[in-house]
């Protein structure tokens, strides 16, 4: 059994890694042609919105447990401790339906929170953003430190691709590695993206 036929199992795997990875762009893009098709226009996608702050039940109501710093949130005002009261004039009696009606708002918008701190009333006009990424803001340090790890992560796969093309044109061994940097970087770069979005 000579080698190229003992790494077919493994370029199959890799082939169905790669069309996975990329099987719900493809049906995005394929729902998107379907409306442009039907009603002769593009689609436009408006995601979740996010005002980074982590608002959770209390036994006072509904209360900020967490204002990210230098966040949208903690701009306008809004800081750790603060009880919610109002949202443009609506009350939400607890912190799930409170996080349900900011989701709906579209990115770019400003909404107004009224808030009580230390037995007064304050209000702070939140800009909303795109919600972030699988990453949670915990931390500016842990958010800062996700940027230059899938900055450093590209970069690693842009030297690997480089290196991996050049092999992979010269023996059909390398193509199952080349496939897998491939796959790989389509994930690292494809996040990485989406944190930059969310910066700007």
């Amino acid at each position: 059994m000579n080698r190229s036929a003992s790494l077919r199992p493994v370029h199959g795997v890799l082939v169905l890694a790669a069309l996975l990875a990329l099987l719900p762009l493809g049906r995005m893009a394929a729902d998107w042609l379907q409306v442009q098709r039907l009603t002769g226009a593009w689609p436009t996608a408006t995601p979740p919105s996010y005002a980074w702050v982590v608002w959770e039940d209390a036994d006072d109501g509904i209360r900020a447990t967490y204002v990210f710093p230098r966040g949208p949130a903690y701009a306008a005002g809004l800081r750790e401790g603060d009880t919610f009261y109002m949202l443009e004039g609506l009350q939400y009696f607890n912190a799930e339906d409170l996080q349900s009606a900011t989701r709906s708002i579209a990115p770019g918008q400003v909404r107004t929170f009224y808030v009580i701190r230390d037995g007064d009333v304050h209000t702070a006009p939140v800009r909303f953003t795109p919600y972030p990424t699988f990453l949670y803001p915990l931390s500016p340090s842990l958010w800062r430190f996700s940027i230059w790890g899938f900055t450093l992560g590209v970069f690693l796969h842009v030297l690997g691709l480089l290196i991996a093309v050049p092999l992979a044109l010269r023996s059909r061994s390398a193509w199952a590695p080349l496939l897998l940097i491939g796959v790989s970087f389509l994930w690292v770069a494809g996040n990485l993206l989406r944190i930059l979005l969310v910066e700007v």
